[in-house]
């Protein structure tokens, strides 16, 4: 018995995955093992919450249409993952894109349309919260943001 306690004390339980092969809380040289193609963006973005893109694959493809992947990262930790969809995107992309995460994640948590466009948000088995953001009204931009804030709100209720 003490045996089996000390075990499950010693047991860890893995960081959540954000996108494909990286994981919450890895370091900028983990992340780069991970993406080997990633390089450090000409002007990197800084989120409201200071997180900043240190890593970045500027050519990546989803469902034929190009995207700049690009990794977050907060006090030496990635905490978000964001494919920004390059050109000009429109609505049907928007449409394919929640599609295609229908067929992976199941149905949305929620799907509204706002004055500015439409946004999707699933909530993964391991706590990831994926978000599609779609706007048209002040210039195009869709953006796919996989993080786990929802997931830390929802531990708070």
């Amino acid at each position: 018995m003490m045996l089996i306690a000390a075990m499950i004390a010693g047991a860890t339980v893995p960081a959540p995955t954000l996108w494909q092969n990286t994981q919450v809380g890895m370091t900028y040289a983990e992340v780069k093992r991970a993406q080997p193609e990633a390089v450090e963006p000409a002007k990197p973005s800084t989120l409201n919450d200071g997180a900043s893109c240190q890593l970045s694959l500027p050519k990546f493809e989803v469902n034929n249409d190009p995207y700049t992947v690009c990794f977050f990262f907060k006090n030496g930790a990635l905490s978000q993952v964001m494919l920004t969809a390059n050109g000009d995107p429109y609505e049907s992309q928007f449409r394919g894109i929640v599609t295609a995460l229908r067929v992976k994640y199941g149905p949305e948590v929620d799907l509204h349309q706002s004055s500015l466009g439409y946004e999707a948000d699933w909530m993964t088995k391991q706590g990831v919260n994926v978000s599609v953001t779609y706007f048209n009204k002040l210039g195009n931009l869709l953006n796919i943001n996989y993080q786990i804030r929802l997931a830390k709100e929802a531990d708070r209720l």
